[in-house]
């Protein structure tokens, strides 16, 4: 019994000892190349400081939001609604065949469940993290399903037991709805928009409001060259995939130069993004008036930024406005000064030696 205990002990010291150190290796390779490039740094404060500083009071949990953002994925979710029947099934049919298993799935699931609920926004692409597990549950499930079904078909004297069949057919209605009704539908909005009666904006418009976006970024790429750098104030950076164009700065999205008020990091990102506007004066300035809640919180960003707002009312004109993106150009005699130069997508600025809050 000794002998015995003592080759467990030393066998779960082996595991701990291999599993620490297939954690830490990665992280270690990973952390290594980062200080070869000299951004070391960089991978900390993105990583580790921002979020502990500043993201951590963006994505506050309470038992509201979580409830809320379970719900809306397990009520819209095109997999999660099919799976976790058959899921919660196979976990209740390993636990009594192979518990051992049971307890590795659920302890899978529980920790990406965790990881989900911790950072607060539920955004389709974080529950990534429970498919694995779920698809291993629902095939254990659907298995022991199909398995009784055709039990009861070949026992003619047992009793009927039309869970089974209940549940295939269910399962088998969530298939058919989430693999053709809802795609019938965005072919309905298709049609008409390939006849040409659906002006390409109110179509796009179905896709998460993209349709502004490609408005925008069509009149920035009619405007401007390839060298020609744009700066976002706005969520929607999907404006420079779409015209083509380079960033003027290495900010492409709002948050960090919005949320964290008080913050030494806000300030030191809002510094350096101003160094790189007077740096390279970009043609264009694109500024939201709005930001969906769950991402950034409404209001008007230029409100809380006064050395943004000032730099665009000295140098910029508003040319054009897409439902909530408003497009500032650089005006001709900032332009014929020289400020106008080509940039190259995040090319370091240096910093000014004083405060640049005027």
């Amino acid at each position: 019994m000794i002998v015995t205990e003592g080759t467990r002990a030393r066998r779960l010291a082996t595991d701990g000892v291999v599993l620490v150190a297939a954690l830490a290796l990665p992280l270690t390779l990973a952390a290594g190349w980062f200080a070869h490039r000299g951004a070391l740094d960089e991978l900390i404060e993105v990583h580790l400081i921002y979020p502990a500083v500043v993201y951590m009071d963006v994505t506050l949990v309470s038992a509201n939001s979580v409830l809320r953002g379970v719900l809306r994925y397990v009520m819209e979710g095109k997999v999660v609604v099919v799976l976790l029947p058959v899921a919660v099934l196979g976990l209740l049919r390993l636990w009594q065949t192979a518990r051992r298993t049971a307890l590795v799935l659920l302890c899978w699931t529980s920790l990406g469940f965790f990881m989900v609920v911790l950072q607060n926004r539920f955004f389709e692409y974080h529950w990534s993290l429970l498919l694995p597990p779920l698809v291993l549950l629902g095939s254990v499930g659907f298995h022991a399903v199909l398995e009784e079904w055709r039990e009861h078909r070949g026992e003619s004297r047992s009793p009927p037991r039309p869970h089974g069949e209940a549940l295939v057919f269910l399962l088998f209605l969530l298939l058919v709805f989430h693999a053709s009704v809802l795609p019938l539908r965005h072919v309905a909005n298709w049609i008409p928009f390939a006849l040409g009666s659906l002006p390409a904006k109110d179509y796009y418009t179905g896709f998460g409001g993209v349709g502004f976006v490609m408005l925008a970024a069509d009149h920035i790429r009619g405007r401007t060259t390839e060298n020609d750098g744009v700066a976002v104030l706005s969520w929607d950076a999907t404006v420079l995939y779409l015209a083509g164009r380079q960033s003027a700065t290495r900010f492409g999205h709002t948050m960090p130069l919005a949320r964290g008020k008080g913050t030494a990091v806000r300030e030191r990102y809002r510094r350096e993004f101003l160094a790189g506007l007077r740096a390279v004066r970009p043609v264009y300035i694109t500024v939201v008036s709005y930001q969906p809640g769950e991402i950034f919180g409404k209001g008007h960003p230029l409100a809380d930024f006064p050395e943004l707002e000032s730099l665009i009312k000295d140098g910029y004109h508003r040319e054009a406005k897409f439902d909530r993106l408003s497009l500032f150009r650089l005006s001709e005699d900032q332009a014929r000064e020289g400020f106008s130069q080509p940039v190259r997508a995040n090319t370091p600025v240096p910093l000014p030696t004083g405060d640049v809050a005027e």
